[in-house]
């Protein structure tokens, strides 16, 4: 089997951190999710997919510290209820995507099957955690795009299902 990764780089670890910390304000579209922090930074977070080889390709979240924003493209949506105090948690989850045959497949850790011709882990999900709220950001199944979560249930049910111990 022809194995990959397609991880969160030591880049999105450090734009990462600067979530813990208060955020100002914030921005989001099924492209990016950006957060202006307390700390004044500004933090990109989107969803990059790279073609590994012909007919199999992985998407990973990656984050961004961004520089030398004017004034007036910062974000100026109010964050989310719950991050404005500054003690918020970030998680990475990981996955795996692989191909058998022709047919793509992702699924959780320990998910791809020993008949899989190539398998990749993926970095495809960030629990963001303020105490008050919590936002799950994941990377879209079938394109590049973002897909923000923040009804609870839903959230308890895919940190359950990753194995996640809170």
């Amino acid at each position: 089997m022809r194995e990959y990764s397609f991880e969160a780089t030591g880049e999105t670890l450090d734009a990462l951190r600067h979530l813990q910390r208060p955020w100002r304000a914030s921005a989001a579209s099924a492209d990016a999710l950006t957060v202006h922090c307390g700390t004044g930074a500004l933090v990109r977070l989107e969803a990059v997919e790279a073609e590994l080889e012909p007919g199999f390709t992985a998407t990973c979240l990656m984050a961004a510290l961004l520089e030398d924003v004017p004034a007036d493209a910062l974000p100026t949506d109010e964050p989310p209820a719950g991050f404005e105090a500054g003690i918020n948690e970030v998680v990475v989850f990981n996955s795996e995507a692989w191909v058998e045959g022709e047919h793509p497949h992702h699924g959780p850790p320990g998910a791809r099957p020993d008949s899989a011709d190539a398998a990749c882990v993926v970095s495809d999900a960030i629990l963001l955690d303020g105490g008050a709220a919590r936002l799950l950001v994941r990377a879209a199944p079938d394109a590049p795009a973002l897909l923000l979560v923040r009804d609870e249930d839903e959230i308890a049910a895919f940190v359950e299902a990753r194995g996640y111990d809170e």
